[in-house]
């Protein structure tokens, strides 16, 4: 995204009014491919970066009758790996970006009573972005170097079951 490697003063120049209502429309699931939705999200999440861009980001979002975040937010659980990309990038925006007062945050409503182990959001890659039961992983950046568990291993072979979704 031009966004992500014109930042400062540039990425707020080319965040117009006209391209942020383009990328705002495109977030309707009634109007746009889930694709299209998807690259749109991550356009206003790189824009953003610039503290300027997620000011502006966060008034229109605020002025709007529904923030189209929440609508694509239950898509997190979705069977279609597109959809559930959508929903993931959506949640994580709403709890780290465009933070809506009233609001809860997810992790403090998420159920992790059966979970052992997660991965250690100290201990990661820059711009990783990583869900509220600590199980799943994002990264839109050019690059991901690694992330680590919560849970030590002394010896022996330890695997963890990953599922790819891209």
């Amino acid at each position: 995204c031009i966004a992500e490697k014109l930042a400062g003063p540039s990425s707020v120049a080319l965040l117009t009014q006209d391209t942020l209502e383009y990328l705002v429309a495109n977030l309707d699931p009634d109007e746009c491919n889930t694709s299209v939705i998807l690259f749109s999200l991550i356009a206003l999440e790189k824009f953003a970066q610039t503290s300027e861009n997620k000011v502006t980001l966060e008034k229109h979002l605020a002025m709007l009758p529904k923030n189209p975040l929440e609508a694509l937010e239950p898509w997190v659980n979705s069977e279609d790996f597109v959809r559930r990309q959508v929903g993931f990038c959506a949640q994580w925006c709403l709890d780290n970006l465009f933070i809506k007062q009233g609001r809860p945050y997810t992790y403090e409503v998420t159920d992790r009573t059966n979970i052992n182990v997660m991965l250690n959001s100290n201990d990661v890659s820059e711009y990783l972005k990583i869900s509220s039961d600590g199980l799943s992983a994002r990264c839109d950046a050019s690059s991901f170097e690694s992330v680590r568990s919560t849970f030590q291993v002394d010896s022996g072979v330890w695997y963890y079951e990953v599922l790819i979704v891209t």
